[in-house]
């Protein structure tokens, strides 16, 4: 056998022993991966859910990330957001039985931390219909039997004053969001004394839309009560609170 025809030979179980999995190499990179997402959530506010339930819903929720091909961001539990966990202790004050809908619910994931509160008379919508199948999705993994809407918030077909509450988080900002329609459909479905609670993004990031303390006060005029709420380590954001 000549020189030239070892060495192909000898490239070829080279190329042989990289194309086999390093087992070793996947279950350290499994083990990091796991060591950083209980990092993660260990920094994280745990008095509606523990460790080890947020560490459940994320591996469920990747799965329906896979699933409905969704963005990574669905894979984040609403209690390692700052808006999200500021509108759960916000509800706290109010009785169990309060009707709460969750305007562009995603997956309507927030109902899940709801419902470890107590509060089960939830209600979402989205405009996204590949989210409002996943959502279902999801509530079946949790046996949550609750309603989720394929419909658009500036026209929902709910009747007047129907919803003690109503929260729009994390999708306020989009480029696509107009707010002067929402806001006066969410005034329209909220009964009297009901409140409104949204997150706000006032700083451009991206082509995102951001909103002054100004604009929201022009669009939430007919509310008796407005407030707006710093958020910690949140300083692009706020959150508004309205009462009707």
């Amino acid at each position: 056998m000549s020189t030239e025809n070892v060495l192909v030979l000898r490239r070829s179980d080279e190329m042989k022993k990289r194309e086999k999995p390093d087992i070793g190499y996947f279950q350290k990179l499994w083990r990091s991966r796991i060591k950083d997402i209980i990092g993660y959530f260990r920094r994280t506010d745990h008095s509606v859910m523990s460790i080890k339930e947020q560490i459940e819903l994320w591996k469920i929720c990747e799965k329906v990330v896979k699933k409905y091909n969704l963005e990574q961001y669905f894979m984040l539990s609403p209690c390692t957001k700052s808006h999200y966990k500021f509108f759960l202790k916000f509800i706290q004050q109010f009785p169990k039985n309060v009707s709460i809908f969750d305007g562009a619910c995603g997956i309507g994931i927030l109902a899940i931390c709801l419902k470890k509160l107590g509060y089960d008379n939830y209600y979402g919508a989205d405009i996204a219909e590949k989210y409002i199948q996943a959502g279902k999705y999801l509530f079946r993994k949790f046996n949550i039997e609750r309603s989720l809407f394929h419909e658009n918030l500036a026209k929902t077909h709910f009747e007047n004053e129907f919803f003690d509450i109503v929260c729009i988080l994390d999708a306020s900002y989009f480029n696509i969001f107009d707010m002067e329609p929402i806001v006066k459909e969410v005034y329209r479905i909220l009964k009297r004394n009901g409140w409104f609670v949204m997150d706000v993004l006032q700083q451009r990031t991206g082509h995102w839309l951001i909103y002054s303390q100004a604009n929201m006060l022009n669009y939430l005029k007919d509310f008796t009560q407005i407030e707006f709420r710093s958020l910690p380590k949140t300083p692009s954001k706020f959150v508004v609170v309205a009462r009707k």
